[in-house]
């Protein structure tokens, strides 16, 4: 009997040493930042960024070892919201901080890119860094500008008119001076553009099958950069998706 026990101590002692504890992998760490501000402003103002640094991945950073820089502010941002974070210790995956610093720009300057830049650190040790830029562009005050030196803004649109018989109806703006174009379409929102999308031109294309027969009035709000010191302006034009002609038979006699 005794000897049975033994050996039931014995199975029992090799059982438990044949399933060692498993260490879990580390999870994937990843840090992101936006920057985001004005798009345009007067030379000589203190400008507001606003930063949003973002957990990425499936490991959690803890609050001390975020740093978050802005190398065109005047003092280092701080932080002015966690969310609806209850562990404000930690920066945990899929939550989102915010901060903010400001720029104070100087007469002369036409422009600010304000580079945010993020380092953090998960438990495990390891350190990611992370940048995001945004650009500010400026203009000079009016007294700063003499009345030679503007060059003025200047829009045109052209387009398809009439019935519009290709797959495509195209509107597009051409000019200088532009900041900003928005396009509408029988008085709704279509499309904003703050940048060319077709060469130097800012460009709207409707496929012309999508839409239902009859006439589209289009409008181009074009804005112009404060320098050339130039009202907004609105262009319009106007088509038609008509429907195919029919062609009758003929035959012969």
């Amino acid at each position: 009997m005794a000897r049975l026990i033994v050996c039931a101590a014995l199975a029992a002692g090799v059982l438990g040493s044949a399933s060692p504890a498993v260490a879990q992998a580390p999870g994937a760490p990843g840090l992101a930042i936006t920057t985001s501000g004005p798009v345009d402003a007067v030379a000589g103002e203190l400008l507001t960024y606003a930063l949003r640094v973002t957990n990425t991945g499936t490991t959690a950073f803890g609050a001390d070892t975020l740093l978050v820089t802005v190398a065109q502010c005047q003092a280092p941002p701080v932080l002015v919201s966690t969310g609806d974070d209850v562990s404000p210790a930690t920066l945990d995956p899929g939550e989102s901080w915010a901060f903010q610093c400001q720029v104070q720009t100087a007469a002369g300057q036409t422009s600010v890119r304000a580079t945010g830049e993020v380092t953090g650190g998960d438990a495990a040790g390891r350190v990611l860094t992370a940048s995001g830029s945004f650009t500010t562009a400026l203009g000079q005050p009016a007294g700063a500008v003499s009345p030679s030196a503007v060059v003025s803004g200047l829009g045109r649109l052209t387009g398809t008119v009439g019935c519009a018989a290709s797959r495509y109806a195209v509107a597009s703006v051409s000019g200088r001076q532009i900041r900003r174009v928005v396009f509408f379409v029988n008085g709704r929102r279509a499309r904003t553009l703050a940048t060319p999308n077709a060469g130097a031109s800012y460009r709207l294309r409707l496929a012309t099958r999508s839409l239902r027969y009859g006439t589209y009035r289009v409008g181009a709000l074009i804005t112009f950069v404060p320098q050339a010191q130039t009202q907004p302006t609105t262009l319009t034009l106007q088509f038609s998706r008509c429907r195919p002609r029919l062609v009758r038979p003929t035959f012969a006699g």
